[in-house]
């Protein structure tokens, strides 16, 4: 896509975006753009809108935490256990 691109707004002020800019993206159909004013015009966002019920899991904590968590699985610093009691057994030791 060109840095710039021509949309026109039509009925109920609606706007069809380029697909590559779609594409470039991520955006489907749904999604949302955040719409602020600058001093040369306006600029459209994409952003994500979560649920609060699961903002949780998308704090910061929470993600170093699921980065941590993914970097020992792939390095194989983990343990399995045949059952709780080996496992409490270990967390004893």
């Amino acid at each position: 896509m060109s840095p710039r691109a021509l949309v026109k707004v039509q009925k109920n002020k609606n706007i069809t975006l380029p697909v590559s800019a779609m594409k470039r993206y991520r955006m489907r159909e749904g999604d949302y753009l955040m719409v602020h004013e600058t001093p040369a015009g306006l600029l459209l966002k994409p952003i994500k809108v979560v649920d609060a019920e699961q903002a949780w899991f998308w704090s910061k904590d929470w993600q170093e935490g699921e980065r941590e968590a993914e970097h020992d699985l792939r390095t194989g610093r983990v343990k399995r256990f045949k059952s709780v009691k080996d496992l409490a057994k270990d967390l004893r030791s």
